[in-house]
Parts: C-alpha cells; sequence; structure tokens
C-alpha cells in the first residue's frame, strides 16, 4: 500500500533576495510556480537543471521593481528569458530559488494552540 500527499502538486511561490548598492541593500524578488517532485539530493543533475526540468520552475510576476533591464533600458518581462538572464547575472541566485521552492513545498512548523 502506497501513500500520497493531499495537497496539490502544483505550487506558487515568492522568491526574494537582496542586492548591494553602493552601502544600501535593495530588495528585489519574483513570484514563481514549480511542480513538486522528487528531492535534488535523490538526483545526479545540476540546480538549474532541477529547477526547470523536475520542478518545471516558471516566473510567473516581478515583485516591485526587477534587478535587470534590457540593453535599451526597458524593465523585461517576467518569463524564462528573464530567469536566464538573473541566472547568468547573479550566479548563486538558482540556490536561492532552490533554497525557496524547498522552504514552499516542505511543512511548516505551527505555534501556539
Amino acid at each position: 500500500m502506497g501513500y500520497r500527499l493531499v495537497v496539490s502538486k502544483e505550487l506558487e511561490f515568492d522568491v526574494k533576495f537582496t542586492l548591494a548598492d553602493g552601502a544600501n541593500q535593495r530588495e528585489f524578488g519574483f513570484r514563481a510556480a514549480a511542480v513538486r517532485t522528487e528531492p535534488a539530493s535523490t538526483l545526479k543533475v545540476t540546480v538549474g537543471d532541477y529547477l526547470e526540468n523536475h520542478c518545471q520552475l516558471r516566473m510567473l510576476s516581478w515583485i516591485g521593481d526587477p534587478p535587470i533591464e534590457t540593453e535599451d533600458g526597458q524593465k523585461p518581462e517576467p518569463g524564462k528569458d528573464a530567469l536566464a538572464a538573473l541566472y547568468s547575472l547573479l550566479p548563486t541566485l538558482p540556490g536561492d530559488v532552490l533554497a525557496a521552492y524547498t522552504l514552499a513545498t516542505g511543512p511548516k512548523a505551527k505555534l501556539g494552540n
């Protein structure tokens, strides 16, 4: 007899991060959608491959202003190209996205009565 979770396989979550801007930290983020899948630790793939191909991660929208712009100074539309640009400009971001995904798919402790 097998078991399965009774919650939706699909979920949405926020990915928030800060970037140093001179002496200040600026907050950025985006809304993402993905599906629950086996843990990354059970696979021999890169973080980016795991997020894209196993979790089917998609960028849905920006939270506030995006941290990138096009060559002509325009705000990019959220999506696959914008996510790829973020990953290329911020090489540690896939790890932050994986952490946000892990938090979104895992249980949360409930404090109090």
